[in-house]
């Protein structure tokens, strides 16, 4: 018979807090990580130097998956528990760097790679046990060194995933048919500024649910998603994810994967400005890593529910974004949510716009779920708290709209109902 496993507290296991509502101090998972990341990018080089210098150690395996256009190889690495046997674990396939100029998903995963690899914690060492990570963490190596987008042929290999016309498309394909993973993630980077609402933040897109999507990828993207509004906001990450359905353009990678292979699949894209350095982006790809790799550590069967709370200081309290504990429980304003039509910005370029949840009366909201025609379309940690509407997608006429404001452990504080009209949208825009 088999014994239910333990779940396993992944992300954040707080070591010390101090007492009396002082900042945590730097002694979680995730600030581990994180302190690895340098303040400048690597180049392809250095990179490779220290993934040689890694693979000494029995926990990583190290291969080349292929050959750049300028014959650069294209390296992969597994990190996994010593003695792992193929198919014993869940694994969880990352890809950085398709894009030349977005280094964070490299450094992100770099750090990652040598604190797992070189960490005498329990909780990493039992996490190997039970998870197999898969890195290319530079796919697009001949124009890292440049800062430059595209690779040697001038091509953009995140358009080139139903083609496969790129030698560094055609290598992470085939490795990820050889490694078969139960989810695999894209780590990009956001330009400073972008005229299109849904690029002025971190943002996630990851698989949606029905319209012919198998039932055991939505149950794998829809529970992590919410661990991801919540565990983002805890880390002090502002984010937006939003859902694709069957008639996105396939040539984008966590839509090719998770469309044409029903693998679970996320995109995610940090986002630059000021403030946001290195270190910052790269910290919005790792917690974010981390919670998808919670959960599959944690839900053995493809339609587990989503992963336990996973950080507790030693009173049972959640440590705030801030690193402060919570102020003391006193009485308490009912939460209450209103939806607002922005009607002013509908129609601008004659594709889209805002619908926005107005909350009062709580401090306590981790984030909002916006709900289109009965189908979970946004949800978002980021106030305000806007949901991108696009009549080219939905149609035109009259559409059911809901929204649940959701605070800790899940609980639904407060929703709200309403009805957008998509003719009045295109009416302003025309």
């Amino acid at each position: 018979m088999m014994r239910r496993r333990q779940q396993l507290p992944l992300v954040c296991l707080c070591l010390a807090l101090v007492i009396g509502g002082g900042a945590a101090s730097a002694a979680d998972i995730v600030q581990q990580i994180i302190s690895r990341v340098p303040d400048q990018p690597r180049t392809y080089e250095a990179m490779r130097a220290t993934l040689l210098r890694l693979a000494e150690s029995e926990r990583v395996s190290l291969v080349n998956l292929g050959r750049s256009v300028g014959g650069r190889d294209i390296l992969c690495v597994a990190l996994h528990a010593p003695g792992s046997v193929f198919g014993q674990t869940k694994r969880l396939f990352v890809v950085a760097r398709q894009h030349g100029n977005e280094p964070s998903g490299t450094e992100a995963v770099m750090a990652l790679i040598e604190h797992f690899a070189t960490s005498q914690g329990a909780l990493e060492q039992e996490t190997l046990r039970r998870l197999t990570f898969i890195f290319v963490p530079m796919a697009n190596p001949d124009s890292a060194d440049r800062s430059r987008r595209r690779n040697g042929r001038n091509a953009d290999l995140n358009r080139d995933w139903q083609a496969l016309s790129q030698p560094e498309t055609l290598a992470i394909e085939k490795g990820v048919r050889a490694w078969k993973p139960d989810a695999l993630v894209d780590l990009h980077g956001l330009p400073r500024s972008s005229s299109r609402a849904s690029y002025r933040e971190n943002f996630v897109e990851t698989i949606g649910q029905g319209g012919g999507i198998p039932a055991f990828v939505s149950n794998t993207t829809i529970p992590v998603s919410s661990d991801l509004a919540s565990w983002l906001r805890i880390y002090g990450h502002r984010y937006n994810i939003y859902y694709d359905g069957p008639g996105k353009d396939r040539r984008l990678c966590h839509r090719h994967f998770g469309l044409d292979h029903g693998i679970p699949s996320f995109l995610f894209e940090a986002k630059n400005g000021p403030g946001r350095t290195l270190k910052h982006r790269a910290g919005f790809h790792s917690v974010g890593l981390l919670v998808i790799a919670n959960h599959l550590v944690n839900n053995a069967g493809p339609t587990g529910g989503s992963a336990q709370t996973l950080c507790r200081a030693a009173d049972g309290t959640t440590p705030s974004v801030t690193g402060r504990r919570a102020a003391p429980a006193g009485p308490r304003i009912p939460t209450s949510v209103a939806l607002q039509q922005e009607l002013a910005e509908f129609g601008q370029d004659g594709t889209g716009g805002q619908l926005r949840a107005v909350v009062a009366g709580s401090d306590e909201v981790r984030y909002v779920k916006f709900y289109v025609n009965g189908r979970l379309w946004t949800v978002t940690n980021s106030e305000p708290y806007n949901c991108e509407l696009d009549p080219t997608e939905l149609g035109t006429g009259r559409h059911q709209v809901k929204v649940d404001v959701v605070g800790q452990a899940g609980k639904v504080l407060a929703q709200a109902q309403g009805i957008v009209d998509l003719d009045t949208v295109q009416a302003a825009g025309r």
